[in-house]
């Protein structure tokens, strides 16, 4: 496995890894102009393998779940790898977090991660390329530019899976949150879609206005109690546009902002809603519930079993493209 380094003088830092298209560290100033490790992860890149945790990584070729692992295309029907019983998550036993990618600097603030993923991978039709680029664009914003081709018609949904704390705290509960979002979509007792799309007024789903991850995390909401508290797909309000904030993360304690931009139609929140003290990550320290938070920009979950939903169809020769921008500030 191969460590990469992407720095832009001493205002911001991006360590990476090949298995899996990883960040490792995303080192920002905070309010005492001191660089802290804003993400989950380990000191020791060989854990990331042993440990099978999906921190800092790139998910697919279908992040998030597929009800039973099943999908129709054309006519014909799809059994993929059912990895999350009787459910199909980020791709796959096998899926793209897994891979060693091949890695090229392009610029001096820029990586691209390269993967060739061959037809039937995980039960996927076609010969998937993908490119994934990490590019710091100034002192404040890291871009992630995905793309990809498919020689056959094809189901494609990329998502950046880090696990945030922007105070190297131990919870994210008293972290302040917005999020763009009218609507979620429903789940199941099994954090699977339904097919409905619930509106946030009045309910914990509200992040319309900044407030503490934790202010509603307890309430007895049925989804909540679902998920085990946040697990949702957030149906954004920025129709794709890169001018609108899709999320706004902040910590109080370190002074650090992150803002998130994305041409994706959702965002996953989750709450990392461990039931136990899990992991161990950098410097020994004990992850535990609520350590961290991931704001995930993605397609829906369970888009192709929901005609209604934003189509994650590729057709075979066109090109998948999306991008994601995170600026960071301190307040």
């Amino acid at each position: 496995m191969l460590e990469a380094l992407l720095r832009y003088g001493n205002r911001m830092e991006v360590g990476l890894l090949n298995y899996g298209a990883r960040m490792m560290y995303l080192r920002v100033p905070d309010r005492n102009d001191k660089l802290i490790d804003i993400i989950a992860g380990y000191d020791d890149p060989m854990l990331y393998k042993k440990a099978g945790f999906y921190y800092g990584t790139l998910c697919g070729r279908y992040a998030n779940r597929i009800r039973n692992g099943r999908f129709s295309l054309n006519g014909i029907h799809y059994q993929l790898d059912q990895n999350l019983f009787p459910h199909h998550l980020h791709g796959g036993n096998v899926g793209l977090h897994s891979k060693i990618w091949r890695d090229q600097q392009v610029a001096e603030h820029a990586m691209c991660y390269d993967l060739y993923s061959q037809d039937g991978e995980m039960g996927y039709p076609g010969n998937l390329k993908i490119h994934f680029t990490y590019q710091i664009e100034n002192e404040h914003e890291l871009n992630l530019i995905y793309n990809a081709i498919s020689d056959q018609d094809t189901i494609i949904n990329l998502a950046f899976h880090a696990y945030f704390n922007l105070a190297d705290s131990d919870s994210i509960l008293d972290h302040l949150l917005f999020i763009n979002a009218d609507a979620i979509t429903e789940i199941d007792s099994d954090c699977v879609l339904t097919g409905n799309y619930i509106s946030v007024e009045n309910t914990a789903f509200d992040f319309r206005k900044p407030k503490k991850i934790g202010k509603d995390l307890f309430n007895q909401e049925m989804q909540l109690q679902y998920g085990n508290g946040y697990d949702h797909n957030f149906i954004l309000n920025n129709k794709g546009s890169m001018d609108v904030p899709a999320a706004i993360l902040y910590s109080p304690e370190s002074g650090i902002k992150m803002e998130i931009y994305t041409t994706q139609p959702g965002i996953q929140f989750y709450t990392c809603n461990w039931d136990k003290e899990t992991d161990r990550g950098k410097s020994n320290k004990l992850y535990k519930n609520h350590s961290f938070v991931c704001l995930e920009p993605q397609h829906f979950p369970d888009s192709p079993n929901h005609e209604h939903f934003p189509s994650t169809v590729l057709l075979a020769g066109e090109s998948y493209s999306h991008r994601s921008k995170f600026i960071f500030s301190v307040v």
